[in-house]
Order: structure tokens, then C-alpha cells, then sequence
């Protein structure tokens, strides 16, 4: 967990690289907005060493994303392919991307294991709705920063 949140500060810093602000950029502000929202954490992006470091890398098989408790976040430099099932809209595509980025940061804020369906952090990113679960805001919560 970042040391200013544990301090009772209520802020991190955030970073990203250029690669990954074009690929995920918006869905990155969005996540921690919603983060933001949530927790009262501040959040401010820097250049160079940050609490919460985004990237991209090319990822194994299926997976999208993932994070380490030291706060790097890797998202896969191959962007899923628009539509990821017959019929999907671009609404639902989006909604993906900003949930697969919100489920990774929140991994980053410490939340290392997934939760059940309906959560954020279930272990299947889906592309339904952007609403916290109850597992989610138990963690949220625990931040101690509202």
C-alpha cells in the first residue's frame, strides 16, 4: 500500500509512459477519478518514479493486465481487437478497457486477490456496467481516506 496513504495523507502520484497514455491514457484518468471518488484519494500525475507506474508489455495468452503490490501496473501493449464478440458495441468495448485499468490500479493499491462475480476485482474483466461490488468497497473503504 502507498506510504502517504497509510500516513493518513490521502495522496499518490501516479506516472505513465508515453506508450501507454496513448493506448490507455483516458481510461486511466477515468480509473482514478473513480478511485478518487470512492477513497478521497488525490491523485497527481509525475514525471519519472511514482507511487502508482503505469506501462504497457506484451502479456501472455489471454490476460490484459496485471500488477504488483510495489505499484507498477503493466497493461498489454496489443490492445484487445474491436469487437472482442459478434455484436459488441464500442460502448461495451470502452467500458472493458476502463474496467480491466481500474481492476489493475485497485490491485496496486493493495488489493491482491480477486473477488466475487459481481465486483470489480472478480478475475474475469467483463464489459457490463462500471459499478463497485461490495468486496470492492470493502477495500476502498479500509483506505481510510473519506
Amino acid at each position: 500500500m502507498i506510504d502517504a496513504i497509510v500516513a493518513g495523507m490521502c495522496y499518490a502520484t501516479f506516472s505513465a509512459s508515453p506508450a501507454v497514455t496513448e493506448a490507455y491514457g483516458g481510461h486511466i484518468v477515468a480509473a482514478l477519478g473513480v478511485v478518487s471518488a470512492r477513497t478521497g484519494i488525490q491523485f497527481r500525475q509525475v514525471d519519472g518514479d511514482a507511487d502508482l507506474e503505469y506501462a504497457t508489455t506484451p502479456l501472455p495468452g489471454p490476460m490484459e493486465g496485471r500488477a504488483w503490490d510495489t505499484g507498477l501496473i503493466e497493461l498489454d501493449s496489443e490492445l484487445p481487437a474491436w469487437p472482442m464478440y459478434t455484436g459488441q458495441r464500442e460502448a461495451h468495448y470502452e467500458r472493458f478497457r476502463l474496467r480491466l485499468v481500474l481492476h489493475e490500479t485497485i490491485h496496486a493499491l493493495g488489493y491482491m486477490k480477486h473477488a466475487a462475480y459481481g465486483n470489480v476485482m472478480h478475475e474475469v474483466v467483463g464489459d457490463g456496467p462500471v459499478r463497485f461490488g461490495p468486496a470492492d468497497v470493502s477495500f476502498l473503504d479500509s483506505l481510510g481516506c473519506k
